[in-house]
């Protein structure tokens, strides 16, 4: 996936196409339990052109869980909020083509360790009508 060798059970979003004036949540949670040294993050590639216009909202939000059912877990983040992308209306547009980088989000370690939250998934949320834009989300370990 975007050059990566990558485990089926590392995938968030194969493609998956962006919501409609909502939020929705990555078609897959990952487990990374355990301390990962710092050492994990989230990479999020353009499947296809994404073009999010000046006055307009998008962004990608981190959220962790003690389970993989998200109905039924809590996600630690209730202060605070991790975006891996934040577009605001007062932003200028978005412009990114198949196969660019959209983001890279550290996985906070201390707070998934320190909460006991081993599932993490993505929030990708607009006002704008972005289901023909899709994008491919993977977890990824340093070595």
């Amino acid at each position: 996936m975007n050059g990566y060798l990558t485990d089926a059970d590392l995938i968030l979003s194969d493609g998956q196409a962006l919501p409609n004036n909502t939020a929705a949540d990555s078609t897959n949670m990952v487990k990374v339990g355990g301390p990962t040294g710092g050492k994990t993050s989230i990479l999020v590639y353009a499947a296809t052109d994404i073009d999010v216009l000046t006055g307009k909202v998008a962004s990608i939000e981190l959220q962790a869980f003690t389970s993989d059912t998200a109905a039924s877990a809590v996600s630690p983040i209730t202060a605070a909020h991790v975006y891996g992308l934040h577009k605001t209306a007062a932003d200028a547009a978005i412009d990114l083509a198949a196969g660019d980088l959209v983001t890279e989000i550290a996985i906070p370690d201390r707070l998934l360790n320190e909460n006991s939250y081993t599932w993490v998934q993505l929030v990708y949320a607009t006002d704008d009508d972005l289901s023909a834009m899709k994008v491919n989300a993977f977890v990824v370990i340093d070595a």
